[in-house]
């Protein structure tokens, strides 16, 4: 437990926040004798930090996993961002990723759900009271706050979305191109089945 708070103290971080490489280190001993003395959970070097006054601090893996990745999606897209990258990112392990996320996508899909604005967009168009000014007015406002933060869906989206998704979920398959545009632009349809040319 000192070890873990000199630790702390070298790296100008809190408790959790320093890998249990760096405090057995500087304990001494190697990674695995102090899992094993720790009974192969950090909740116990926790617990014993606490004991000793001082708060462990720091966040949950998941919780700085979803932030680092969000990070990096919006900075890179999400092509380039590996778990490796958001393990580097987040101070964690790829191991510790695979233990809560499991996969890849799965990370993806907390950091869009955290990030994304589509629920609550969603929810302005369930709400029968407002006037369609008022709607249109909190649209806005809603879809502006969304982009000072991470720009998680812009990124998701450029990498995901072209023509032929929008054309299959939007327009139900109706619309046929005569060539791909890019994201954001749709080029004039051109006669497809149920439409006169």
């Amino acid at each position: 437990m000192a070890a873990a708070i000199r630790a702390a103290d070298r790296c100008g971080r809190d408790v959790a926040d320093v890998p249990l490489t760096t405090i057995a280190q500087v304990a001494g001993v190697s990674r695995s004798t102090l899992l094993r003395r720790l009974h192969g959970s950090r909740r116990a070097l926790d617990e014993a930090v606490r004991a000793a006054g001082v708060d462990p601090g720091g966040q949950p893996v998941r919780v700085r996993a979803v932030e680092a990745g969000a990070r990096l999606v919006s900075e890179r897209g999400p092509a380039t961002v590996t778990l490796e990258a958001v393990a580097e990112a987040a101070g964690c392990s790829v191991h510790r990723l695979y233990a809560i996320f499991g996969t890849r996508d799965k990370l993806f899909a907390a950091i869009y759900e955290r990030y994304s604005p589509l629920d609550d967009l969603a929810g302005l168009w369930g709400d029968s009271d407002g006037s369609l000014d008022q709607t249109v007015a909190d649209f806005y406002r809603t879809l502006a706050v969304s982009l000072t933060g991470y720009m998680v869906a812009k990124g998701f989206t450029a990498h995901t979305v072209n023509a032929d998704t929008i054309n299959a979920r939007v327009y139900g398959g109706t619309l046929t191109y005569g060539a791909a545009a890019p994201v954001g632009q749709a080029p004039p349809p051109t006669a497809g089945p149920g439409h006169a040319g």
